[in-house]
């Protein structure tokens, strides 16, 4: 007898982790959380009002710049969790932000994430979110951003963003910016097109209109230092007169930086 329970010892082993680790992830998310909670305040989100299972569930986020989100995921590949990885069927939704997405997190053994990644991830965003972006310059803008196959690497360590690919479409809107003196000077923009991508180490996110025009870039430097390129032509289509009439269509007439990691 000894000896058959010997030789099905890898069958008990394997039946005795799949029942922890299913054991763990019907665990309801109440239970879970009075554990949790007081590790949360080292996130730079608030967590509340947890559902479901680790399985599955759904929570209330609450972010300074996207304001309060509803969250929903399911755990994907659950032996990954051996592998201190975390696969989750992602979203998010609020009134300035949807997204849905495939997200891998590993690092989890050290205790808290170390790396991120997006897959295939959809949603959109309001402009009002970018307008935090654009207070600074004292700029604002309306309208709405469409994205589409975002893939994002991102460090969680230093906060760096590795590589992403993606596009972006802006459905049009006006834009309002500051002139001299003072004053402000409102323009309409038609439907851009952004495509996400990499060059060297750094993001950029070339746009073009609809006919696909150059308009001008944005990048992001592994610094955590971003800015904003505008070609001439961006002016032209904004319905806007550029002073010097020699400059050519796609010379940079603006360009702007700052800290944005």
């Amino acid at each position: 007898m000894l000896s058959s329970v010997w030789a099905a010892r890898w069958y008990l082993l394997l039946g005795t982790v799949t029942f922890l680790l299913t054991l763990l992830m019907t665990t309801p998310l109440h239970f879970v959380w009075q554990y949790v909670s007081p590790y949360t305040d080292m996130l730079p989100v608030r967590v509340a009002q947890p559902t479901g299972t680790l399985w599955q569930g759904t929570a209330r986020i609450s972010d300074p710049a996207l304001g309060e989100l509803d969250a929903g995921w399911t755990i994907a590949r659950p032996y990954t969790l051996f592998l201190g990885e975390l696969n989750l069927d992602l979203s998010l939704e609020g009134s300035a932000l949807r997204f849905d997405g495939v997200t891998r997190l590993d690092g989890l053994w050290q205790g808290m994430p170390s790396h991120l990644e997006l897959n295939g991830a959809s949603g959109y965003l309001s402009s009002s979110v970018v307008n935090r972006f654009l207070a600074p310059q004292q700029v604002s803008m309306d309208g709405e951003f469409e994205i589409s196959g975002l893939t994002a690497d991102i460090s969680l360590v230093d906060e760096r963003l590795h590589s992403a690919s993606g596009q972006l479409v802006y459905g049009g809107g006006s834009v309002t910016y500051p002139l001299q003196r003072g004053k402000n000077q409102t323009a309409e923009l038609p439907v851009l097109v952004a495509t996400i991508g990499t060059q060297g180490d750094n993001i950029v996110v070339p746009v073009v209109t609809e006919e696909g025009q150059p308009l001008g870039e944005a990048y992001l430097q592994p610094d955590g230092w971003g800015g904003v390129r505008v070609l001439r032509r961006a002016i032209d289509i904004a319905g806007q007169t550029w002073p010097d009439k020699q400059a050519a269509e796609d010379s940079i007439v603006f360009e702007v930086s700052q800290k944005v990691m």
